[in-house]
């Protein structure tokens, strides 16, 4: 079957070439941003003060609590300690070594330690 009415090359470049005019001229009146200084590449981010990148939010001191509740004052203790004194101390605890992977669901009565590389307690909490 022979088409009819043959479509040029040129029909659909054409038809791409008139909708360029409009959308420069749309481009021009968009708003410029103000000049805030030079950009200097590879340049750190400003440190947020805020809690969670906002200014204005600061960390809830009941988050503290709640991460410390189920320990007692000795085994709050154990930071800065070697890992074998806080197995010793807390035998049902469960223990995170650096670049283990763990659970994250939260048991609030759970006790977890973590630890580094040189066997040292870095943070002891609940959850």
């Amino acid at each position: 079957m022979v088409r009819a009415d043959p479509v040029l090359p040129l029909d659909l470049p054409m038809k791409r070439l008139f909708c360029l005019p409009p959308l420069l001229l749309l481009a021009a009146c968009a708003d410029v941003p103000e000049d805030s200084g030079p950009v200097t590449v590879g340049a750190p981010a400003p440190a947020s003060t805020g809690f969670g990148g906002i200014e204005t939010l600061e960390r809830p001191s009941a988050e503290f609590e709640v991460l410390v509740a189920c320990l007692s004052p000795e085994e709050r203790a154990l930071v800065g300690q070697p890992v074998s004194t806080a197995r010793a101390m807390m035998p049902g605890a469960r223990f995170i070594g650096p670049d283990e992977l763990f659970t994250q669901d939260y048991q609030p009565t759970r006790s977890n330690v973590d630890y580094n590389a040189a066997s040292a307690v870095t943070r002891v909490w609940c959850g």
